[in-house]
């Protein structure tokens, strides 16, 4: 399974284990459109540069291409011998680059599906495949431990780069096209000079596989995730760690300041922690609540957060020093979900009581009580403007509130949230 912004950040596409590529509005959670075709799971998915279009790799072996608002199969190609598990567009939208358990590199008219060249060399499966920014080049990772550099206009192998000890799993370019970074089961993450190709530094510190590792948008970290339950922030200029982030079962969840410059995790336990991402000092913890911790929010401005949990209320803090601010009680059950308003003004919590609540986080005061699930819920988001909230719940429905009134605006059901 994977999931991809479109270029303007405003859709997701995902692909899924029975077959189908779903697009959703990034905002609201609400399904837009469903691709089906593939005959088992849909692998990789992309979008073109322009966002018009969505690709994907099957466990059918095949790469379909779709228009990205309607959903229909525009072209497919056919040619690999195996499960295609990694996919990319060129930066200008005109080809498309497949990664397969079939140990090859495929390139593809994205406009008739057409083959246009197979790239072979790997000797086991290709898992990760990227083009440069400028297109000049392509990069694969595969399980025979090797990375792969590619002239994709000439689709001649450039380099074969040999320093993993494991299967590589991820590849991808900085913005910049200055370095590659690839994620390993060797559980290193490792960066290259995408000029030289030669090794530029060993991100150590996994203690098993990592299967993810991409470059923030200015090119300047490294993000990587690993099968040992943790995710890991590194500087790429000082080739060093700036925070890691430990998740010790599955209801592990972390959450970002929205400059960055902190992260609060939770393990599912009553205690919050609170990170510096550029420093590798202890984190702050955050003590008070009676039951475990299930979410958390920080205000726009990044100077307060809310945390949430199973005692049935939601606590606020300073985001700076973790100094305790108040307690809001009134829910019945377990508070799942918090959100603040895009001004910060109104706070909004979501229970196992089946009711979302509307507060004044700087008094205190409970302003509305929101009535109409039938469940839990699991997830809440202002609009842009504030003046009104969705509300999305284990019954399967979305119900959009006026956040002054208190008055249902609309609803809709969608099965994809039961």
């Amino acid at each position: 399974m994977s999931a991809t912004f479109s270029p303007d950040g405003k859709r997701i596409a995902s692909g899924s284990a029975d077959g189908t590529v779903r697009v959703w509005n990034a905002r609201s959670g609400e399904s837009l459109a469903t691709c089906t075709g593939h005959e088992g799971w849909a692998n990789g998915v992309d979008y073109s540069p322009d966002g018009k279009r969505i690709a994907s790799g099957g466990d059918d072996r095949t790469v379909r291409i779709w228009d990205a608002r309607s959903c229909e199969l525009l072209v497919t190609g056919t040619g690999h011998e195996d499960e295609v598990i990694g996919i990319d567009f060129d930066p200008d939208g005109r080809t498309v680059v497949s990664g397969s358990k079939d140990k090859t590199v495929r390139l593809w008219d994205a406009a008739t599906g057409e083959l246009l060249e197979t790239l072979s060399g790997h000797t086991n499966h290709v898992y990760g495949v990227s083009f440069s920014p400028d297109g000049s080049r392509i990069v694969s990772g595969s399980a025979d431990m090797t990375i792969r550099v590619w002239d994709a206009l000439t689709g001649e192998s450039v380099a074969t780069l040999t320093e993993h000890e494991g299967q590589v799993s991820r590849v991808a370019y900085s913005s910049d096209g200055r370095r590659i970074v690839s994620a390993s089961d060797d559980g290193t993450v490792r960066l290259w000079d995408a000029s030289t190709l030669e090794p530029s530094a060993i991100l150590a510190g996994h203690e098993s596989a990592v299967f993810s590792a991409v470059f923030s948008p200015d090119g300047a970290r490294v993000v990587s995730a690993s099968t040992d339950r943790t995710l890991r922030l590194w500087d790429v200029y000082r080739e060093e760690r700036l925070f890691r982030a430990l998740g010790s079962n599955e209801e592990s969840w972390a959450i970002p300041s929205p400059d960055g410059s902190r992260l609060l995790t939770g393990d599912g336990s009553a205690t919050v922690s609170l990170w510096a991402t550029g420093s590798d000092q202890p984190p702050v913890n955050l003590t008070g609540h009676k039951g475990a911790a299930r979410g958390a929010a920080f205000d726009r401005a990044g100077r307060r957060l809310a945390t949430a949990s199973d005692d049935g209320t939601v606590r606020l803090w300073n985001s700076t020093s973790g100094d305790p601010i108040s307690t809001l009680t009134g829910h019945d059950g377990p508070v799942v979900s918090v959100a603040f308003s895009p001004d910060g003004k109104t706070l909004a919590t979501g229970s196992a009581d089946k009711t979302v609540r509307l507060w004044d986080p700087r008094s205190g005061e409970l302003l509305t009580t929101l009535r109409g699930h039938d469940a839990a819920i699991a997830f809440l988001d202002f609009n842009e403007d504030g003046t009104q909230i969705a509300s999305f719940s284990g019954d399967g429905t979305v119900l959009r509130w006026d956040t002054s009134s208190g008055e249902l605006v609309a609803g809709l059901a969608d099965s994809t949230l039961r």
